[in-house]
């Protein structure tokens, strides 16, 4: 197609086309280095060293989290013959 210089073919059952992609941002400094306005800053909590430390927190003293007990229960469907 892109010899051709074909942007579309529309077939019968099926349509099929080229779409020019945005062009890569290619960062020349470390992210630490760039601009503050330029830079996301995200919060993920770590769920596995906070459900390690609720486990061991007998007294409860950990007020901001919490463990959830779910029932994990599956169906399983066969066919029958």
């Amino acid at each position: 197609m892109i010899r051709s210089d074909v942007k579309k073919i529309d077939g019968t059952t099926v349509k099929i086309g080229l779409r020019k992609k945005q062009p890569a941002v290619l960062l020349n400094v470390p992210p630490e280095e760039l601009p503050p306005e330029y830079v996301q800053v995200s919060y993920k909590p770590d769920l596995t060293k906070i459900r390690k430390l609720l486990k061991v927190d007998a007294q409860g003293a950990i007020d901001w989290a919490s463990l959830l007990t779910f029932v994990n229960e599956a169906i399983n469907l066969s066919k029958i013959g």
